[in-house]
């Protein structure tokens, strides 16, 4: 079973827990929230798709990362196009713009806001 937490969230529990155990109200937490300076696109790439929804365990390649994505301006679009398959769904949240679970055939797990496909 995969779990996934939200980043800004993960650094909201880590300070709750910090003031709960009586710890400074000034603790950093920032290594738990990536650099979003830049980074992403507002434009399609070429030949992702537009279907409606991915159906779970599809093979697919990760092509582009929307800018209103959390991961926009990661390490992760350096690496692009990765290939991988989706975990639960991806759902097309408008043109080419999917949401949803994908795994990296390196293992690593995203829940994409926005972000673009291609079927492998």
């Amino acid at each position: 079973m995969i779990t996934r937490t939200a980043l800004v969230a993960a650094a909201g529990v880590g300070l709750f827990f910090t003031l709960a155990c009586g710890g400074s109200s000034s603790i950093d937490t920032s290594f738990l929230i990536p650099s979003v300076a830049g980074g992403g696109t507002t434009s399609c790439p070429s030949g992702a798709s537009t279907i409606s929804d991915f159906e779970d365990g599809a093979r697919v390649v990760l092509l582009a990362i929307h800018s209103d994505d959390a991961y926009a301006g990661s390490d992760y679009e350096s690496s692009m196009p990765i290939s991988g398959r989706v975990d639960g769904d991806l759902h097309n949240n408008e043109g080419c713009w999917f949401g949803g679970g994908f795994v990296g055939d390196d293992g690593t797990d995203f829940y994409f806001y926005k972000a673009a496909f291609r079927a492998e």
